[in-house]
């Protein structure tokens, strides 16, 4: 009797699991058919507004008025630091939201133009790297706790650029390092980084809450960063075994 109320427990239990699992795919799958629709909207909206721009311009000149962009922003950091204007702050948000809305219609500009370039692909890099290292830099001027860690984010955002750099001159058109999912991540938690770590500071409110979610945001970009990397340089190394694999066994030809 024992036995036969243990075995029915367990197949209770599996039937339970069974259910949770399916319930779990299924919610997995409704969420994942949700963002894609929510992302084809968003790109939809993104190539449509690129489409009013004049024949004429050309992503690279988005993405170079993005490049002015991160100095305009580098320039009112300075001047900020210089005399405390705060007037200064309110114009850098502006820049930064002008910087983002480019960012987000140059790609679709290059689609829409069938234009692709190498040199594109390092405009776009730079201006990211630019606006993001200048943002943080300055957040971690003003907000406790930071110095430490943008220490090493800087070193890995270096680490980033050389490395995209190497693999642009190596491979056109190639593979950011930023288009895998940590890296994804990574740039989320940096660009909420930024966008609390500048309400801080607007506000005056330097240890409050919005400080504290940004000094994690850019902590949990950290390892993000690295495991992004890792799984680059592991991509690139299975490309060439790939590619010197079928060259090493191909069969000699006879004489």
């Amino acid at each position: 009797m024992v036995g036969a109320f243990i075995l029915a427990l367990v197949v209770g239990i599996v039937d339970v699991l069974q259910l949770l699992y399916g319930f779990v795919r299924l919610v997995i799958r409704l969420l994942r058919d949700f963002g894609s629709a929510v992302y084809r909207a968003f790109d939809d909206l993104r190539t449509n507004l690129a489409g009013l721009f004049p024949v004429w311009v050309t992503a690279n000149h988005l993405t170079i008025a993005r490049l002015y962009c991160g100095v305009l922003s580098t320039l009112t950091v300075l001047f900020f630091l210089a005399d405390g204007t705060r007037w200064l702050l309110i114009a850098n948000l502006g820049i930064l939201v002008v910087a983002l809305a480019l960012d987000l219609l140059d790609g679709p500009r290059a689609r829409i133009q069938g234009k692709t370039s190498t040199l594109g692909s390092l405009l776009d890099a730079g201006a990211d790297k630019l606006i993001t290292i200048v943002t943080v830099a300055f957040i971690a001027t003003q907000l406790p706790g930071f110095r430490g860690w943008f220490a090493l984010f800087f070193l890995l955002e270096l680490v980033h650029a050389t490395a995209g750099l190497i693999t642009n001159r190596k491979r056109a058109l190639s593979e950011p390092l930023e288009s895998n999912l940590p890296g994804k991540l990574k740039m989320v938690a940096v660009s909420v980084t930024m966008a609390f770590g500048l309400a801080a500071v607007v506000t005056g409110s330097t240890e409050g809450t919005g400080a504290s979610v940004a000094k994690s945001a850019l902590i949990a970009s950290v390892p993000l960063a690295l495991y992004s990397m890792f799984l680059h340089v592991a991509r690139q190394r299975r490309t060439r075994l790939a590619v010197v694999e079928p060259a090493s066994t191909k069969p000699a030809s006879s004489a």
